[in-house]
């Protein structure tokens, strides 16, 4: 177990291996350290902080991936990591309030951005929470085979992605139109987007169309401009369909 405020390589103890989160700013040191003994924490719980340029972010880890306990510290310039890290900081930080256990995946802007897959067929959550307030301020279910791209544009922060579909309720397949239409008007997707083809997935499992939609995992290309679910476009790729275990 690691020594009090330790530095080691950055790591990828919290990335899902497969996730590339592309725009991330990258840390510039990783510290870890043994957790002090706590009757809510696992054996051999360590603490990590990561060191950004602007920000530190801390996270008590167990045996398993990703951490429900963070904090979120300001770095001004010039301060060091170990400061940054150390118990004698003394400046401005705040610690948000989870109900999910996440893996920190960088920082993008003045977010955090941090994700854990479900480890069953194509989906993962992502969640970017303002380091300023620890509010959430964005929250999807997304392929995490494929990520997400981060960028900082002229009109604002922008995100793209596959994000999952919701709310249909047939399968749509070859020769199948109606069922794509249908779904196209409930959800508002442009024609543009061409309908995805569940053939491959049924043909692996054809119980699936016994146990309906909900044995359906369906992506759809999305651009996300300025984090505004509102000003959010589908994109014209086609939809990715997969199966839930």
């Amino acid at each position: 177990m690691a020594s009090a405020c330790a530095a080691f390589p950055v790591a990828a103890e919290d990335r899902p291996a497969i996730d590339p989160m592309l725009g991330l700013e990258a840390p510039e040191a990783q510290l870890e350290w043994d957790a002090p003994p706590d009757k809510g924490l696992p054996p051999q719980s360590i603490r990590r902080c990561k060191v950004f340029k602007a920000y530190a972010v801390l996270g008590t880890y167990g045996a398993f991936m990703g951490t429900t306990d963070l904090e979120f510290r300001s770095r001004p310039k010039g301060m060091t990591p170990a400061a940054a890290c150390g118990a004698a900081f003394s400046g401005r930080f705040v610690r948000p309030r989870l109900t999910d256990t996440l893996g920190v995946m960088g920082v993008f802007g003045r977010y955090m951005v941090g994700a854990f897959p479900d480890g069953f067929g194509l989906l993962g959550s992502f969640y970017l929470i303002d380091l300023e307030t620890g509010a959430t301020v964005f929250t999807d279910d997304y392929e995490y085979a494929r990520g997400v791209v981060f960028e900082q544009t002229a009109q604002g922060p922008e995100l793209t992605y596959w994000s999952r579909l919701d709310g249909f309720d047939c399968i749509p397949r070859q020769g199948e139109s109606a069922c794509w239409d249908r779904i196209r008007r409930k959800r508002h997707i442009p024609a543009t987007v061409p309908q995805p083809d569940c053939e491959t997935a049924v043909a692996d499992r054809p119980s699936a169309l016994h146990q309906g939609a909900s044995s359906a995992q369906i992506t759809l290309h999305v651009r996300v401009p300025r984090l505004s679910r509102r000003s959010a476009r589908y994109l014209s790729d086609r939809p990715s369909c997969g199966l839930a275990p």
